[in-house]
């Protein structure tokens, strides 16, 4: 069997439908042969892995559709209801799912499997980069002085706190403008005006509360004109969004270059690829594969017509960079069929 990926093919009659199903997923049928439906556009044949694939997610549907089935209290609409969704669902959350038995569990059990999300990354570790108009933050020359131990500088503040410049606000680079959101800073440290009493000596930088006291951002040595400069990256701590400076007494002047910040969503852009069915008698089947474009990927997909009463899906699911989708018309009129792949990339690629 061949999916035309040009036009929905039609079959009327369950002998007809039997016929398309089984060859679609590999089973024994007169057109598993390799006849292919007579549409126009280019044959594109289902692999053995998909339709191996077909075969274990319907045999795994019916499983769990069995053993409802033999439970007490559930309608004939509840019943209908859960296989459409179940053919609806991907074979990897079908397995994920298992035979959860009673209805209510199952419903809960489709519910979980399908909110299951991977962590986007660590808030603490995997942080991204963000660059920012390099500009003066703190120069204790005009505000605060020598350094001589520690001092804790707090990025709720501007530069104007500090002695820098009140248009350097790292913060206003974080997402939601809050220092919560920053995990690191990235700054140039100039050391200035180092007596000869106080060389050589040393400026460090740490989240505030911290006690680590080797990871030095600066050295320098002796001398009236000393002026040792160096850049670096240093976490903050980012439950009250302040760093640390701290060392043998100096002033400095820190030049704000960056934040790095938790990893944050970035929508997808996404595109609906949709071909429509010729007119579909009562109780009919037919089914469709739109197919994403290169560069995106299928994320998932489904059918629609003019009324969604009674129309039954029996087959949905991702088939290479496309969306299979299978219904059968159990209304009692004719309807025309909208089959659409949600497709998909990372903005930018």
């Amino acid at each position: 069997m061949f999916i035309k990926p040009g036009l929905a093919v039609v079959c009327a009659g369950m002998a007809c439908w039997a016929s398309v199903v089984t060859a679609q997923v590999g089973l024994p049928s007169a057109d598993a042969a390799g006849a292919s439906v007579s549409t126009t556009g280019t044959d594109v044949s289902i692999t053995p892995t998909q339709r191996a694939r077909l075969v274990e997610k319907l045999a795994l549907v019916n499983q769990v559709l069995s053993v409802v089935g033999q439970q007490g209290g559930v309608s004939n609409d509840q019943k209908r209801w859960l296989a459409e969704s179940l053919y609806g669902m991907s074979l990897e959350q079908i397995q994920a799912m298992g035979i959860p038995g009673s209805y209510p569990a199952t419903v809960n059990a489709m519910s979980s499997v399908k909110t299951t999300m991977k962590a986007l990354g660590s808030t603490s570790t995997d942080l991204v980069y963000r660059p920012i108009t390099p500009c003066r933050y703190i120069d204790t020359r005009n505000v605060g002085g020598t350094i001589s131990g520690f001092r804790d500088f707090d990025l709720h503040n501007t530069g104007a706190a500090y002695g820098g410049s009140g248009a350097c606000d790292p913060k206003s680079a974080a997402p939601g403008g809050d220092p919560a959101n920053i995990g690191a800073v990235a700054f140039n440290l100039a050391i200035i005006g180092v007596s000869a009493g106080n060389a050589p000596g040393f400026m460090g930088a740490r989240p505030q509360g911290s006690s680590n006291s080797t990871a030095l951002v600066n050295w320098y040595e002796a001398g009236p004109s000393v002026q040792a400069s160096n850049a670096s990256a240093v976490a903050i701590n980012q439950t009250n969004g302040q760093i640390e400076f701290f060392g043998t007494p100096t002033d400095i002047v820190v030049d704000m270059l960056g934040i790095f910040t938790p990893p944050a969503p970035t929508a997808l852009d996404c595109v609906q690829v949709t071909l429509v069915s010729p007119s579909i008698p009562s109780n009919g089947r037919t089914f469709a594969q739109p197919t994403c474009a290169a560069g995106y990927t299928v994320t998932g997909g489904g059918v629609t017509a003019a009324t969604n009463d009674n129309n039954r899906i029996e087959a949905s699911e991702a088939i290479g960079n496309g969306w299979f989708t299978a219904v059968l018309n159990a209304s009692g009129g004719a309807r025309v069929y909208t089959f659409s792949a949600n497709c998909c990339r990372v903005p930018g690629r």
